[in-house]
């Protein structure tokens, strides 16, 4: 049989096809001529694979693969080549057999071809150097990978006992397999990280170890704040700058001065910060912080610090003395563990309860006494019989402390005036009055003590008239009413009333004078009545009468009016009757004077005179007189009257010498009065002159003209 060889031609162009598609086509130049055929491969980081693309024509009887450039085969197999080294060049020698010729021969084909890439692998990270500050590693690395590798990138993550926004992250790239890390922190845990970085740039899984850097010690505590509280301070710091993470605890130490040996407190903690209690208040500490390790006590760092301020606390406040109008106070200060000095106390003293006491409010600042610690004050002036709530408040730096308040209240003492005294009800005759307590009664009041005095009369009373004094009363009563009765009417009394407690009587109230309510007067005195006139007018009768008389001594109120009524009568006349209201106007005697004109002549009056009082409805008992109205003049003799007299000396007795005259009656009946005489004037004829004839009023009683008797004029006539 003879055999056939198929020459591959493959130019570099095939190859670089190859490497990429991991194909090769081959071309037989021989004869007989065969099919093409294509040799295909999938490979990978440690095997590759071969296979034809006509499997009905071809198939593949072994492969075998040799690194390029080695001596020995690395693997034989029917159609893969299994362990390999990932990123190498290897030689594959591929058997393929034909299915179509009978008996035909076996064909090799050499091709070229490499594995994959693969993560490098890393172990076996160790340290090599560790100390306070510095961290050295060392690292394994395949060597079935480390064709594929590039690089190596180092991590380191840390410290894990910081917050994790303070720790760092730092990493570097090395071709070496071994690194050291400088300037960390004592006592850090950090975790480092390799990571092998392959040709294509890819890495894979980190290779990773925790390492704690060895332990230094600390430096001191950085900014130190210290807030000072009345009798604490809140201590807080900063970690040291250097070996902070190897600090296991804090130790705090507290001198009350530089020279004392007496620590005042000794603290420890594992924190940042502390709250230290019980101290003095306004004292000044040197505080001594200290970080220490499990095996050593870092740097020291001293501060000074005053601690704040606080309020003194007084107490046991008590009443030295108790007065009337004052309370005498002491107190003390309590609070031993304020170094703070009291610079004052006030004592202050206020009413409990809102009340009418006159002083309110007392105070008093005092300096302290015992060297500060007591005090007493003397707060005045207060009102009697109150009840006070009294405290001292204490003054230093940091202000006023809370009051300590105690109730005391101030003795007895005389009390005020009672209130709002007033009249209740009043009659004529009596007086109902009435009032409140006192505003400030200093006690307990016991009873009232009235001092009710007469004044006088209210009303009017003349110069001419007496009274008796009455004596001023004095009565005591437990209640805030009082009448008086048995009184006259409308007549001024004063009263003024006292309160009585268990210290003893008070100040009178004022004066209230009032009067009692007017009533019907007394009937007034002295009425008289005198007549004048007529006087001389023909026109009309003019004539009055002149009514006079005092006002009583008791009128029982003002006078309001006089009430008259006058009655006048006379036979064959139409009875004259008519009243008159007076005002009251009188002089200081009470002396009344009143002139009424209303008369008609030779009228008999009569006169009734009553007092009406202002605000009574009864007018008072009548006083009465009466008069005799005045005649009027004569009324001249008309013509008529003049012809019915007749002079008949013939009638006479001796008509020598006599001569009868005769009037006519109805001269006599006339309304002006009762004629009393009528005058007859007889003159010898053409002897003497005419005489003058004259209208005059007269009093007929005294001044009646003489008139000679018959027997004069006899005897003249005779001669």
């Amino acid at each position: 049989m003879e055999k056939k060889f198929t020459i591959c031609k493959i130019s570099i162009i095939l190859l670089i096809l190859f490497r990429k598609f991991g194909v090769i086509h081959c071309n037989s130049l021989d004869v007989p001529p065969m099919d093409d055929f294509v040799i295909l491969s999938n490979t990978y980081s440690e095997r590759i694979t071969f296979f034809v693309n006509d499997t009905e024509k071809y198939e593949i009887v072994d492969v075998k693969c040799k690194l390029m450039g080695g001596v020995t085969i690395d693997y034989l197999g029917k159609d893969t080549c299994y362990d390999l080294m990932p990123c190498n060049s290897y030689v594959a020698t591929v058997s393929i057999k034909s299915l179509i010729i009978e008996e035909g021969g076996i064909i090799e084909r050499t091709l070229y071809t490499s594995t994959e890439y693969s993560v490098p692998d890393i172990s076996n990270i160790t340290s090599t150097k560790i100390s306070a500050t510095e961290l050295g590693i060392y690292w394994n690395v395949s060597v079935k990978t480390k064709k594929c590798l590039e690089a190596y990138k180092i991590y380191l993550h840390g410290p894990f006992q910081r917050m994790e926004e303070k720790q760092i992250s730092y990493w570097n790239k090395t071709k070496e397999n071994e690194y050291a890390f400088e300037n960390l922190d004592p006592c850090g845990i950090y975790k480092l990280s390799v990571y092998a970085i392959s040709i294509n740039g890819s890495s894979g899984l980190p290779s990773e170890i925790m390492l704690q850097t060895l332990g230094a010690q600390p430096t001191p505590v950085q900014a130190v704040n210290i807030i000072s509280e009345t009798q604490a301070l809140n201590i807080s710091w900063s970690p040291s700058q250097f070996a902070d993470l190897c600090v296991k605890e804090y130790r705090l130490t507290g001198w009350i001065n530089k020279n004392s040996s007496s620590q005042r407190f000794d603290k420890q903690t594992n924190a940042s910060s502390i709250y230290i209690n019980g101290l003095y208040a306004c004292q000044l500490y040197n505080i001594q912080i200290i970080p220490t390790t499990g095996y050593t006590d870092g740097e020291p760092v001293i501060t000074e610090v005053e601690t704040a301020a606080k309020v003194a606390m007084a107490s046991n406040i008590q009443a030295l003395a108790q007065y009337p109008n004052a309370l005498e106070l002491s107190a003390v200060d309590s609070n031993f563990n304020n170094k703070c000095e009291t610079i004052i106390a006030r004592f202050l003293c206020e009413e409990s309860k809102p009340g009418n006491a006159t002083y309110k409010v007392a105070r008093q600042y005092v300096e302290g006494q015992v060297k500060g610690v007591t005090f007493k004050a003397f707060l005045a002036p207060l009102s009697p019989y109150t009840s006070y709530r009294c405290g001292i408040a204490l003054f230093n730096v940091a202000g006023w402390s809370p009051a300590e308040e105690i109730i005391l209240w101030t003795l007895p003492f005389n009390p005020n005036p009672p209130e709002h005294l007033t009249l209740k009800s009043s009659t004529n005759t009596s007086l109902q009055f009435e009032w409140n307590l006192p505003i400030n009664s200093n006690g307990n009041i016991k009873l009232y003590i009235s001092y009710f005095q007469y004044i006088g009369p209210k009303y009017f009373v003349s110069s001419k008239c007496s009274f008796v004094t009455v004596e001023a009363i004095s009565r005591e009563t437990a209640s805030l009413l009082q009448t008086f009765q048995n009184l006259l009417a409308y007549t001024s009394y004063s009263l003024q009333v006292a309160a009585q407690n268990e210290y003893g009587v008070g100040h009178y109230s004022r004066p209230l004078v009032v009067e009692t309510a007017p009533w019907i007067s007394e009937p007034l005195e002295n009425l008289n009545a005198a007549t004048f006139g007529p006087y001389p007018t023909e026109d009309q009768y003019q004539a009055h009468v002149i009514i006079t008389w005092t006002i009583p001594c008791i009128t029982n109120g003002e006078i309001q009016t006089f009430q008259l009524n006058i009655f006048g009568v006379r036979e064959g006349q139409s009875n004259h009757t008519y009243n008159r209201t007076i005002l009251p106007v009188y002089d200081s005697n009470g002396y009344v004077t009143y002139k009424e004109i209303n008369l008609k002549p030779d009228f008999d009056y009569f006169v009734e005179i009553t007092v009406n009082i202002k605000e009574v409805s009864k007018s008072s008992l009548p006083a009465s007189t009466s008069f005799k109205a005045p005649s009027a003049i004569p009324e001249k003799l008309d013509d008529l009257q003049v012809k019915k007299i007749a002079v008949d000396s013939f009638s006479s007795h001796n008509p020598t010498k006599t001569a009868a005259v005769k009037f006519p009656v109805d001269m006599l009946n006339t309304n002006l009065g009762s004629i009393i005489y009528m005058a007859l004037l007889v003159s010898e004829k053409g002897c003497n002159p005419a005489p003058k004839l004259e209208f005059d009023s007269l009093n007929s009683h005294e001044n009646w003209p003489y008139v000679m008797s018959w027997n004069d004029a006899y005897a003249n006539n005779k001669k």
